[in-house]
């Protein structure tokens, strides 16, 4: 029953004696059959055998491991508070509240925007998102184990967040005044409007139009450029 050699006996005093290190989680207990024999010779020898149980106790020797492969997520900035974005697990091989675990984020949590279930492990949405205050998020998630000194093990999961075209363009001049001569040439630049868009992408890019022209006397006397806001006439 000495699997691996881990035990040695005296032969004389009979003192069992541990030579080679244990781990619980490979093999939690042992089954030795010693045996006592007199020293008469082989031909006569007579012994006897006792059976020793030996258990192995834990130890918190083992640190937590994530088992979720998932590093990242893609979150839509209007997502609604309290919506549950990912659950995250682990495992601790060790026994009772050395394995009993709790999960925490432990940097990267700005303004408190997530918040995770201690026991669970499920990250939710705390606080609104604003993608055009901060696009990516990037969070220390530690597990942690009950015994002591307690073991934790912590992974960086990155949540980044995409654009929803949620801001409509803006002027930062409303009132824009211009003088200009009756007999100026077709076509002839008068002022440029310039108006901002903070989304991204398409959800950002503005083009320009006259919605109304006063007066209109029947016919359109100004143009504008749709890409650059050029007013002509």
């Amino acid at each position: 029953g000495n699997e691996g050699g881990k035990f040695s006996i005296d032969e004389s005093t009979g003192q069992v004696s541990l030579v080679k290190s244990l781990d619980r989680e490979t093999i939690s207990a042992y089954k030795l059959t010693i045996v006592a024999h007199d020293a008469a010779t082989a031909a006569a020898r007579l012994s006897s055998s006792a059976t020793i149980a030996i258990e192995v106790l834990d130890e918190n020797d083992c640190s937590p491991e994530f088992v979720q492969t998932d590093t990242n997520i893609s979150v839509i900035e209007t997502t609604p508070i309290g919506t549950e974005l990912i659950k995250f697990r682990a495992t601790d091989s060790d026994l009772g509240i050395n394995s009993q675990l709790t999960y925490s984020i432990a940097a990267g949590n700005r303004r408190d925007t997530f918040h995770i279930d201690p026991i669970a492990g499920s990250l939710y949405l705390h606080k609104l998102l604003d993608y055009e205050d901060t696009q990516s998020y990037s969070l220390n998630i530690t597990a942690s184990d009950g015994g002591n000194p307690r073991l934790s093990t912590t992974i960086m999961f990155i949540v980044t967040v995409y654009d929803f075209n949620d801001n409509a363009p803006s002027f930062p001049n409303t009132a824009i005044v211009r003088q200009i001569r009756e007999g100026i040439p077709i076509n002839t630049p008068i002022v440029t409007i310039t108006a901002e868009d903070p989304d991204s992408g398409v959800n950002g890019k503005v083009t320009y139009a006259i919605q109304s022209q006063d007066p209109s006397f029947g016919q359109r006397h100004f143009g504008i450029n749709a890409s650059s806001g050029v007013i002509f006439t």
